[in-house]
């Protein structure tokens, strides 16, 4: 490197030396050759597919996914599966950066989607489109429609307004009978050793919870629901898998109670409580107040998903307002299956064994 300039100069007692160079400048052919090097790095051009159920959006693991693509006038096939999260991803070539950030994108994609519990999916895209987004492939389960019919179980009346309510493998669906009774239910997804709740409920009748143990696929097709009026003796409350009712005829206060697999109690003082992580409610107290007094009273305890273990009906006479003897019914119904006790009670605040029964429990 050379000095362009030197200067001396001295004082009384040192002298100096300042010497001025030229600034060496960076060959600018690096430059050129790295930007080379940059536009000449191999690049991915990567795309993804993300499997969902149509019904709740859930991310669906171990999908077959299989793509055909004509890419710049390539035309190949992947296949990969899906992980947890729904996704794979699929690189469909490598080329140099500056073919990605200059060259056309041009081709077709076709995605086909599979997997064991759901019907086979297919979707068209434009290679521009598969690069720049994740693909959602929406997988739909195969079923069979439902048909549910709701009708008076006393005059043969086809019922409209009742809500039908299907549950099934983790699925709730809701319908409303129309004129004809009907609800109708669309792709029902029915297998082998599943089991489908059928509830139909209305203020004017009583409430019916059905369970069906499906042996062959698709079944039923059509199911009756057979409902009987209140004002016709039909029971109040909801249902669940475990249910007691109690009706009476008379102003006087009478209660249901019902002891738990955990030694706990349902009464009108603990109406609602949890038991190996399920819970049974008192949803109806009747004539506990004087001011809304019932002369034809029920009470209802029902369990939607009931512990498994022993239980214990009990019947307290809480307070006489008119009968010395107070008949009564108590209904106990498990799943569909229903037993009645009758009788008479005339002990006050003494809590009467009425059952005990064990619930859930192979022997």
């Amino acid at each position: 490197m050379k000095a362009s300039k030197t200067f001396n100069f001295s004082d009384s007692k040192k002298e100096y030396v300042i010497e001025l160079r030229k600034q060496r400048k960076f060959p600018w052919w690096i430059f050129l050759f790295l930007l080379l090097l940059i536009f000449l790095i191999p690049v991915d051009r990567t795309t993804q597919v993300k499997a969902l159920d149509k019904r709740n959006n859930a991310e669906i693991s171990e999908a077959q996914i299989k793509i055909n693509y004509t890419f710049n006038e390539k035309t190949a096939e992947l296949s990969g599966k899906t992980g947890q999260d729904g996704i794979t991803e699929f690189i469909l070539d490598r080329y140099p950066l500056y073919r990605v950030l200059f060259g056309k994108t041009e081709g077709q994609i076709k995605i086909v989607g599979e997997h064991s519990e759901y019907l086979p999916v297919s979707a068209d895209n434009t290679i521009k489109e598969a690069l720049s987004k994740t693909k959602l492939l929406y997988f739909e389960k195969p079923g069979k429609d439902l048909r549910i019919v709701t009708i008076d179980s006393l005059t043969g009346e086809l019922l409209s307004d009742i809500e039908v309510t299907l549950e099934y493998s983790g699925y709730t669906d809701k319908k409303t009978t129309q004129a004809s009774g009907i609800a109708d239910f669309k792709e029902v997804v029915l297998k082998p050793g599943n089991e489908l709740v059928i509830r139909a409920r209305n203020e004017k009748y009583e409430n019916v919870r059905k369970k069906i143990s499906i042996k062959v696929a698709g079944e039923p097709k059509v199911d009756t629901l057979k409902m009987l009026s209140i004002d016709k003796g039909g029971m109040k409350g909801d249902r669940g898998e475990v249910n007691v009712n109690l009706k009476w005829e008379s102003t006087d206060d009478l209660d249901i109670m019902m002891v738990t697999p955990c030694k706990d109690t349902v009464f009108f003082k603990k109406r609602e409580l949890i038991c190996k992580g399920f819970t049974g409610k008192l949803d109806l107290d009747a004539n506990a107040e004087s001011s809304t007094l019932l002369s034809s009273p029920q009470e209802n305890i029902f369990w939607d998903t009931a512990p498994d273990g022993e239980y214990k009906i009990l019947l307290l006479f809480y307070k006489r307002n008119k009968l010395r003897k107070v008949p009564y019914t108590i209904t106990l119904i498990i799943d569909d299956k229903k037993q009645i006790f009758t009788g008479k009670i005339k002990t006050l605040q003494k809590p009467q064994v009425i059952n005990e029964f064990t619930f859930g429990q192979l022997p």
